[in-house]
């Protein structure tokens, strides 16, 4: 049998993953606090695990260890700091 590699996919318990899809954009810092809501969830087992797909509007993330930008061009409009480490949300479209 042809294996794609999706039994790479399947839990070890054999346990569904949720799916979920999202109209429209959802706020950064929504997705950020539902993920932990649900990670917490998970954690305490009252939660299943969940494939969530959206769209949220435009950010840069640097990642924990860059520095903020420096530049006048590689600086975003509007600069505001999220609960993930050097997360800037960006109004420049």
């Amino acid at each position: 049998m042809l294996d794609c590699g999706l039994n790479k996919l399947r839990r070890d318990d054999a346990r569904p993953v949720g799916w979920a899809v999202s109209k429209g954009r959802v706020p950064y810092p929504e997705a950020v606090e539902a993920m932990k809501e649900r990670a917490s969830a998970i954690a305490d087992g009252e939660a299943g695990e969940l494939v969530w797909l959206l769209e949220h509007p435009p950010l840069y993330t640097a990642g924990v260890s860059a520095r903020a930008p420096t530049t006048q061009a590689s600086k975003p409009r509007t600069k505001q700091r999220t609960s993930r480490p050097r997360a800037f949300r960006s109004s420049i479209r």
